[in-house]
């Protein structure tokens, strides 16, 4: 129907790789993944457009996505769920918390706000792919959401500091040319 199935993109059906973004395999999965993206949503809004966050939302699912097709065990393997681009908001935010941690000083609330989001969400991330769903979760779908996340991030979002914005992108091109 629209699951990110490898033997499906490779034939051609790349939308898979949006559409899977769109569908959860159940209503704990679906519960659990609009309760994180609305916990960084609530972050990212502060730092970027609505626009740039859906940006954001697509690049890391497809690019997690592509990174769970070339490492699949099977070719018939189901993957769902938005955890990709989650993964990716929270590369983003790394990104953003790294890129103008200086320039966030004089908000102190935002830049401990951030920092508080991130480490509560890699650990609720890391204790619920542990406990509660073992071994169906996609850890390179992940991977590769948190690394398009975190690459895109620094192309696409400019620094708070001006200055800085012609070098991330530069590093941004890179990196992303590179993944």
């Amino acid at each position: 129907m629209g699951a990110n199935v490898p033997a499906r993109v490779f034939d051609g059906q790349v939308y898979r790789l949006i559409t899977a973004a769109f569908l959860h395999a159940n209503l704990t999965h679906l519960l659990s993944n609009i309760f994180s993206i609305l916990i960084i949503f609530s972050r990212l809004e502060a730092c970027y457009s609505i626009l740039e966050v859906v940006l954001l939302y697509l690049v890391s699912a497809v690019s997690g996505n592509i990174l769970s097709n070339l490492t699949s065990h099977s070719p018939y393997q189901v993957a769902v769920g938005a955890s990709t681009a989650i993964m990716g908001f929270i590369g983003a935010l790394i990104s953003y918390l790294i890129i103008n941690w200086s320039s966030l000083s004089v908000l102190g609330s935002l830049r401990r706000g951030l920092t508080f989001t991130i480490v509560f969400l890699v650990f609720s991330s890391i204790l619920y792919s542990m406990i509660i769903t073992r071994s169906s979760v996609d850890v390179y779908g992940h991977i590769g959401g948190f690394v398009g996340g975190l690459f895109s991030s620094l192309l696409i979002f400019p620094p708070i500091n001006p200055r800085q914005s012609l070098i991330i992108k530069i590093i941004g091109t890179i990196l992303t040319t590179g993944y």
